[in-house]
């Protein structure tokens, strides 16, 4: 489900846009970020829902909903400058742990280590 509304989100309508409006530069370099930051942006609002589990409950599935974080999924407009709000962050984290030990913190953010539970737990959702 988080994939579905991610690719609607943040390449299917990007992209569109392209489309309709083929000579706006600004609008391409855009459209590509978005594309890029969607499998870290997944694997965050996986890691949001879970919040240290391995899997949850359809009970607990509602009731992340009310998390204003997760509630950003139902809106496209807010979920794409959201993500792009993650993607300066992840940009930050990873110029500032190139030089420094990688924490399981700065690893989460990276992608470079996720737990097997977190495969499973995927699925789940």
């Amino acid at each position: 489900m988080i994939r579905d509304i991610l690719f609607v989100c943040l390449e299917a309508i990007p992209k569109y846009a392209v489309i309709l409006y083929p000579y706006d530069t600004k609008l391409k370099s855009q459209s590509n970020r978005l594309v890029s930051l969607q499998k870290s942006v997944s694997i965050h609002f996986v890691l949001v829902f879970l919040k240290k589990r391995q899997f949850i409950t359809y009970e607990q599935y509602l009731q992340c909903f009310l998390d204003e974080e997760i509630r950003i999924l139902l809106n496209p407009e807010a979920l794409r400058k959201y993500c792009v709000d993650i993607g300066f962050k992840l940009r930050k984290s990873e110029i500032s742990t190139s030089a420094s030990p990688i924490t399981p913190e700065s690893a989460q953010i990276k992608r470079s280590s996720i737990d097997k539970g977190f495969k499973r737990a995927f699925t789940t959702i």
